[in-house]
């Protein structure tokens, strides 16, 4: 976990006499040894119009809170980090970066005492479940079933862009298809059957901790809360229209604002799971499981470690020898904002 201080900043920029709408949220982590006055420095080198730092917010948890920031207003990105902001719009997204360094602070020892407990092998106890523990299980499960239920709408919305594509239409409004090459994956089961002797010396037995964590009891409750209403909407539209013959063409920018919609929607739940997350391995401790709530399976393992970036520089000619190529694919990308950039893959 990362739980490194940074900064998080808002920069605009001057257009005549006033600033425009067009505002960077970005990150500046503390242990890189810079601030946010120094990052506007750099992002004014090549920009016409002059720069100006909005609002600055420390916090932890620095790229979490970024990360959440970006998809909580991906409907108003222009490119990359830039968002069109009114000052209403930048005033919320910095009320809620407050809000989120405030809530993330006060997880910190949790999410540290989470993190020191990677490192203990369980001893297979059962410790009995606490109203704390059955809290937090309930806001993962809740947390985990709104995601799921976003991700299903999100991958039907992508599956009808693809369908339309190869159907001859012009999705460019809301995203574009990219051809993406064969995967390359190094085989070491081939590499170890073909050169022991090389695989001898290059790879070596270490011990680690291998921890296993899953939730236990009713994983499938439904989430009620109104505000997945476009995620059952957007999923009902596109299955709708992955099934038909008719054309769904104009529907398609009505349910890319649902998409963009759901983008801030899962953060909220990402960010939900992964405190229940910590909650629940700090209250399971060094126990195996909570009785009903959680597993948490940590044993030490000992395993072969290759390295593999060594092997490839001194015997390249063996290492491609065991690298298999997979078939090309076509991804769906989708846009960032209406006729925006596509969105990195997911």
């Amino acid at each position: 976990m990362d739980h490194k201080r940074g900064e998080i900043y808002f920069i605009g920029e001057r257009d005549a006499n006033a600033f425009s709408d067009f505002v960077k949220i970005g990150l500046v982590r503390e242990r890189e040894g810079r601030d946010s006055n120094d990052r506007i420095k750099e992002h004014q080198t090549g920009n016409p119009r002059p720069l100006h730092l909005h609002h600055v917010v420390p916090t932890v948890l620095v790229s979490i809170v970024e990360n959440t920031l970006h998809r909580e207003n991906a409907g108003q990105r222009v490119l990359g980090e830039w968002f069109r902001m009114p000052q209403d719009a930048l005033d919320r997204a910095v009320a809620r970066c407050v809000e989120l360094a405030t809530t993330y602070a006060g997880h910190v020892p949790t999410l540290e005492s989470a993190e020191a407990l990677e490192s203990v092998v369980s001893n297979g106890t059962v410790a009995p479940a606490t109203e704390e523990a059955r809290f937090w299980h309930a806001k993962y499960v809740q947390a985990d079933a709104a995601s799921k239920l976003i991700g299903s709408a999100k991958e039907a919305f992508k599956g009808l862009v693809r369908k339309l594509y190869e159907s001859g239409v012009d999705i460019s409004a809301v995203g574009t298809i990219k051809e993406q090459p064969g995967v390359k994956r190094f085989s070491k089961s081939k590499f170890r059957e073909q050169y022991p002797e090389l695989w001898a010396q290059f790879s070596e037995t270490s011990s680690k901790i291998v921890a296993r964590f899953s939730v236990l009891g009713d994983k499938d409750a439904t989430d009620e809360e109104p505000a997945l209403d476009d995620a059952r909407a957007l999923l009902s539209a596109a299955t709708v229209a992955n099934e038909s013959s008719v054309d769904y063409t104009d529907a398609l920018l009505r349910m890319h604002a649902l998409y963009l919609g759901l983008l801030g929607q899962e953060s909220l739940h990402d960010e939900q799971k992964f405190l229940a997350t910590a909650h629940l391995k700090t209250l399971c401790g060094d126990n195996e499981s909570i009785e009903g709530v959680c597993r948490w399976k940590r044993t030490l393992d000992e395993s072969i470690e290759l390295d593999a970036d060594a092997l490839r520089f001194a015997h390249p000619a063996e290492y491609e020898s065991c690298v298999t190529v997979g078939e090309p694919s076509a991804s769906v990308r989708i846009n960032r904002s209406a006729g925006g950039a596509p969105l990195p893959l997911d």
